[in-house]
């Protein structure tokens, strides 16, 4: 189902900049239940089609997967089912597909695509990475072959086209391997003989017309941080992958060797470059502490919540200590990230999709379990005085109580040396 410029515009058409519209489209199987969702790119609440104006193709697909997965979220359009999302040549070329979530998202290509090298070079490799592939308002030629004998779906416009003709298309795609889908199906008749050829799914207002649904937009700013984090937290990145990354943020490389410099961390020798902090610090540390600064960029407008991460890291880091385990930092990050959701103006479940962090973390995360999540739990109940609940493995009350009142220490001392930064 294509995007479509359309220059008219219409009155109440303007979205708020603080506003996100996206428009699903349920699909249907041959028993007419919903198994997917086609997301579709709205410019307002009360627009019924794409109504692109000065946004082109690329930019509505971004918009569209952008507002889905961060800003409304999958859950919430679609509950657990697959989402088709339009793709045109332009978004298939930067790659930026190979981030999704594979498990949810199906690629629907548009017809606008141009059958080119880099187009089927890039589409073959999302296939190979494991994502579904859809093919829209598929006309069968010569060239796309090749793709269209691999693709998962392949969907037909029965629109304006008799039984016979719809019979005939029928008939010379059913060859390929993917399911067919009849879609823009706007009569009972097209529905029922689209069934009895062999159609495998439906979509069309005869069975349900899109719904928009909103979310606050998330600023530019701020999703830079969030795929900031993302870069940081990514599992085995070597040293020298991190380093490009700091390297290509001149402020944060110059907070962080300030900050490896203050009194806040009192190495044994000043350092003068990231090679260095890395001998000192170790990568999950350092890691820990780049973390930490982006935080600080998230809560540029929420100082208090800032501070209470700092307590939290802190006092997951001592618990862990305590236990005599070696994975600190990573108490030490669930502790700072525990905050991110109220800070980024996001749910706790959008910006784990966004960030790669091990199945403990996210359990901890989400649901306070494992023991990075008891480390995290304790921490939350003392700050809340639920004396109940202030408990972490076999450690005594003392051992828990100093633990708090270091982190709290730490937090005011670090806050201090990071306004001086």
């Amino acid at each position: 189902m294509s995007l479509e410029p359309n220059t008219q515009a219409r009155p109440g058409e303007i979205a708020g900049a603080d506003r996100v519209y996206v428009a699903r489209q349920a699909i249907y199987d041959r028993d007419l239940t919903a198994c997917a969702y086609e997301l579709l790119y709205r410019a307002s609440p009360t627009a019924t089609q794409a109504s692109l104006g000065s946004t082109d193709l690329a930019d509505a697909s971004r918009d569209t997967i952008v507002g889905a997965i961060c800003e409304i979220g999958l859950e919430r359009l679609a509950g657990n089912l697959p989402c088709l999302v339009n793709i045109d040549e332009h978004v298939l070329e930067s790659r930026a597909c190979l981030h999704l979530p594979r498990d949810r998202i199906v690629l629907e290509i548009l017809e606008t695509v141009p059958p080119t090298p880099i187009v089927f070079a890039r589409i073959e490799e999302l296939i190979n990475a494991g994502f579904r592939i859809a093919l829209d308002d598929f006309i069968d030629t010569p060239e796309w072959t090749p793709i269209a004998k691999r693709a998962h779906i392949i969907k037909v416009d029965v629109l304006n086209r008799s039984l016979e003709e719809i019979s005939a298309l029928y008939s010379s795609l059913e060859r390929y391997p993917g399911a067919l889908l009849a879609e823009k199906v706007e009569t009972y008749a097209q529905l029922n003989h689209c069934r009895s050829l062999g159609f495998k799914y439906f979509q069309g207002f005869f069975l349900c017309r899109p719904d928009t649904l909103e979310g606050n937009r998330v600023p530019e700013a701020r999703l830079h941080q969030i795929r900031l984090l993302a870069e940081l937290q990514g599992p085995n990145r070597s040293f020298e992958e991190l380093e490009r990354t700091v390297r290509a943020d001149p402020g944060l490389s110059l907070k962080l060797l300030r900050f490896l410099n203050s009194a806040a961390v009192a190495l044994p020798h000043p350092v003068e470059s990231l090679r260095q902090a890395l001998v000192f610090a170790g990568i999950n540390r350092l890691r820990a502490w780049l973390s930490f600064f982006v935080m600080s960029r998230l809560s540029s407008t929420s100082t208090e919540l800032l501070r209470l991460s700092m307590v939290r890291a802190r006092m997951c880091e001592l618990l862990a200590q305590a236990n005599r385990r070696t994975d600190d930092d990573a108490f030490f990050t669930v502790g700072l990230l525990s905050t991110m959701d109220a800070l980024s103006g996001q749910t706790m479940e959008t910006l784990l999709r966004q960030l790669p962090l091990s199945e403990a973390m996210n359990a901890a995360l989400l649901h306070q379990e494992g023991d990075l999540g008891a480390a995290l739990s304790c921490a939350i109940a003392f700050e809340r005085a639920d004396w109940s609940r202030v408990r972490c493995t076999k450690l005594d009350p003392a051992t828990i109580s100093a633990s708090y009142i270091e982190a709290v220490r730490w937090a005011q001392a670090t806050e201090q040396e990071l306004a001086d930064i």
